[in-house]
């Protein structure tokens, strides 16, 4: 008796041929009409989109999901309301700077939050936090300092905030050619691991995220420098590793999350810096953490993960930016 109806469950964005058949109180079936053509409106825009089916391990069994993933800053809309699952991955902190014989310290791991809300038919921004820029040697300040925090990633629509994750802290340098240390940050989640030079050592500290993603501490010297190694950077979930002898501390465990259909980790730690290239190694970064550079460059962060420590003349490494994951069902 309608003079319309509504088709549910389609996919988003997709042309559907649609033919219409008259059904009587007998069962007959009319001849189908002519058939019309249009694409169904689009569920949501912005990202990188995947779908997955859920298998009951990640997702109900059976039900179909859409994901899309922010590497870049975007918009999210969809075109009524609808339940959206979330996971927002802060920026990673840079890895410290080494000045000659010189250790530095792994960044900290982007915070890493995930929920759920009720999205209504309006324009969502999604800000995903850059990493954090490690120091050149170049231009390391006299006194030392932290290398760069990673950014914020969030969620928001007007000026409210659904949801947000702060950047990981950056890692300890040491300053050019000196004993004279500048402290690893505070202000991001996770802290930075701690630099040395010499005798002098610079102690990792804890970001605003709470001891659990404290940066490591470095190894003081024993022998000339050669010993010299520097502390892992907090990641989003566990504390960095302290530097043992004449190795580099490892980087703090990150959060793993199966929202985009598989499981991955983000917002790991960096590795701690080597000074010397013998004897000894630089610390590992973990769960998308840069390793650290054994009288080398530390290595870049990924997926919110903290950059490596560099040892002995080299940059730090560089945090990877953050990500901003949405999820939806279908019908």
């Amino acid at each position: 008796s309608g003079a319309s109806a509504r088709l549910e469950g389609l996919d988003g964005a997709t042309t559907h041929e649609v033919r219409v058949a008259v059904v009587n109180d007998d069962g007959a079936v009319s001849v189908p009409s002519t058939a019309t053509t249009g694409a169904s409106a689009a569920v949501a825009t912005g990202g990188a989109v995947t779908s997955f089916v859920g298998n009951g391990t990640i997702g109900v069994d059976g039900t179909r999901y859409v994901v899309h993933e922010f590497t870049t800053d975007g918009t999210f809309g969809i075109s009524r309301a609808r339940d959206i699952d979330y996971l927002i991955v802060g920026g990673g902190g840079a890895g410290g700077t080494a000045g000659a014989d010189t250790s530095s310290g792994g960044g900290g791991g982007g915070q890493v939050v995930s929920g759920a809300f009720t999205a209504s038919a309006v324009a969502y921004a999604v800000a995903v936090g850059a990493g954090g820029a490690p120091t050149p040697v170049a231009s390391l300040l006299a006194t030392g300092g932290p290398a760069a925090d990673g950014g914020a990633s969030s969620i928001e629509v007007g000026v409210t905030t659904v949801a947000s994750a702060a950047g990981g802290g950056g890692g300890a340098s040491a300053k050019l050619g000196s004993g004279n240390q500048g402290p690893a940050s505070t202000s991001g989640w996770s802290g930075g691991g701690g630099a040395v030079h010499a005798t002098s050592t610079c102690p990792g500290t804890t970001g605003t995220g709470g001891v659990s993603r404290k940066g490591g501490n470095p190894w003081p010297d024993g022998n000339d420098g050669i010993y010299q190694a520097a502390g892992g950077g907090g990641g989003s979930s566990g504390q960095g590793d302290d530097a043992a002898s004449t190795i580099g501390g490892d980087g703090g465990a990150g959060t793993s999350s199966t929202l985009s259909g598989v499981s991955v980790t983000y917002g790991g730690g960096g590795g701690g810096g080597k000074r010397t290239s013998s004897p000894g190694s630089a610390g590992s970064g973990a769960d998308g953490g840069g390793d650290g550079g054994r009288q080398a460059a530390g290595a870049a962060g990924a997926r919110g993960g903290g950059g490596g420590g560099a040892g002995s003349g080299h940059d730090g490494g560089a945090g990877g930016s953050g990500v901003v994951i949405v999820r939806y069902a279908l019908p």
